[in-house]
């Protein structure tokens, strides 16, 4: 309700009193009698032509002027009471009340004419009308048709834009990055960061509020970010042993179906074959892209083995001393006149040392300086017309 319009005929109106009842049942008095202060009578005058507004602290009580009619103007109603009292937010249609009454009850008056007016009541809703410049245009009249109107330009600032980017999981252990849309006048919830960007390694819901230069303010969504569990460390499982002859192999298998990476050689399978000598361990990376720890390493080792055909000469070999560092002792006999070769490998299977005679018989003792060989496992092997004999010899 923006205004009631309201004229009375009648003489002494010193006496009436005007209440007006919205359809909910909500009273608010508009005046009553008027210019009476308590003792005595009220304003004598004659005839009553009024708008009551929305506020307080005009009212009529004290208005008693001479002609008529005796009051005119707008006002407020009675006694602090508001005409906003009947913008309650309900339904204006049905049956309004208007009550006037003369308390002394000497005379007799008319309601010329009462007019309730509806509008917005002069509410201006920022929401409703969105961001820029806007006039708002206000105009009041009296029961007269008499009125007035003025201008009033109002800004709405438009509201920043809040948005949160980033992966809403972590892996147990790690953190993911969250980061708002804007640079500036970002607050994180929760934490109170100001930052553009955050390290979150917390599960939970986050969101950043923006404010911009116009001291608006926006709060995004809430991103909710997960913590994911890392996989089970795999194990391996050995086809056979883990230590085999030249040319040879063994088959690992990752407990895992998927997700697999060995190392070395960064296969992705289940199973590998490995055929040279190496660490070997898997890790298991799942759909979350959270990655095991390493599985405990397998060793495998790969000898150099020949043939060998026990003979005399085997079992008269002496090598020493083994472990060597300096030099390297060979010795053995043989009864009876042979072809020889003596010969020593390292682990890939080169030769780096050999001594090779047609025809030999006695006792063999050679010793040789062990200077420039590179450390490791190195198979010596001595071959005559009865066999072959190998022996593993560590160099250190």
């Amino acid at each position: 309700m923006t205004s009631v319009c309201l004229k009375i005929s009648q003489t002494f109106v010193g006496d009436l009193k005007a209440t007006l009842t919205s359809p909910n049942g909500t009273p608010v008095v508009l005046f009553d009698r008027p210019g009476y202060t308590g003792t005595g009578f009220g304003c004598s005058g004659d005839n009553i032509d009024v708008t009551f507004v929305p506020g307080t602290g005009t009212e009529m009580e004290n208005v008693c002027n001479p002609g008529v009619p005796t009051i005119s103007g707008i006002f407020n109603a009675f006694n602090g009471a508001n005409l906003n009292a009947l913008n309650d937010g309900s339904s204006p249609n049905g049956n309004w009340i208007l009550n006037v009454s003369d308390n002394a009850l000497g005379d007799i008056g008319t309601i010329t004419s009462a007019t309730l007016n509806f509008g917005t009541n002069g509410v201006f809703n920022p929401n409703t009308a969105g961001a820029g410049t806007h006039t708002l245009t206000y105009t009041a009249s009296n029961c007269a048709g008499c009125g007035a109107t003025t201008n009033q330009t109002v800004v709405v600032n438009a509201l920043p834009s809040a948005t949160i980017s980033g992966t809403a999981a972590f892996c147990t252990g790690g953190s993911t990055t969250l980061t708002s849309g804007s640079a500036t006048g970002n607050l994180w919830a929760p934490g109170g960061a100001t930052t553009q960007s955050i390290s979150v390694s917390t599960a939970g819901s986050y969101t950043v509020t923006v404010t911009n230069g116009n001291s608006c303010s926006a709060t995004s969504a809430a991103t909710t970010v997960a913590e994911n569990p890392l996989p089970a460390t795999p194990t391996i499982t050995a086809s056979g042993a883990t230590t085999f002859c030249d040319p040879g192999s063994v088959d690992l298998t990752s407990s895992s179906a998927n997700g697999n990476l060995w190392s070395p050689g960064a296969a992705t399978t289940q199973t590998i074959t490995a055929s040279a000598s190496g660490s070997y361990s898997v890790t298991v990376t799942d759909g979350n892209g959270c990655t095991s720890s390493a599985s405990v390493a397998t060793v495998v080792t790969e000898e150099i083995c020949i043939g060998v055909n026990e003979s005399a000469v085997a079992n008269s070999l002496n090598i020493f001393p083994n472990p060597a560092s300096e030099s390297l002792n060979i010795e053995f006999r043989s009864d009876v006149a042979t072809y020889l070769q003596v010969k020593m490998m390292n682990s890939a299977g080169q030769v780096v040392y050999s001594d090779i005679q047609n025809s030999f018989i006695g006792n063999y003792k050679n010793n040789f300086s062990l200077n420039g060989f590179a450390a490791g496992n190195y198979m010596v092997q001595v071959t005559t017309d009865s066999g072959v004999v190998n022996k593993k010899v560590m160099i250190k």
